[in-house]
């Protein structure tokens, strides 16, 4: 008994958690878009700057590093979630 309570807290834990992964992949995801169309909005700049423009560049290399800085959360978010969901399987499988 003591035992399978142990385990409904830990998957009550794991569930609150994988909610937050949720709430902040949506947010991750929002961001990305965000980066995305301020990255064609500074290409279509530079073309009207005639391809070279010190600012415009410099402002697409930092759209670039966010991009990669958000994909790289995502991933890690990602392999949180599957710990987790591998985690509550096997709580869920003893409970059973």
């Amino acid at each position: 008994m003591i035992d399978d309570h142990c385990l409904r807290q830990e998957a009550d834990k794991i569930c609150a958690e994988l909610k937050h992964l949720d709430q902040l992949e949506d947010v991750l995801d929002e961001a990305w878009g965000e980066f995305e169309h301020e990255l064609r909005r500074a290409g279509d700049a530079l073309v009207r700057a005639g391809g070279c423009s010190w600012g415009v560049e410099n402002r697409i290399k930092e759209l670039k590093g966010n991009i990669a800085l958000n994909r790289k959360d995502l991933d890690e978010n990602e392999k949180r979630r599957q710990e987790l969901e591998a985690r509550l399987k096997n709580i869920e499988q003893k409970l059973s």
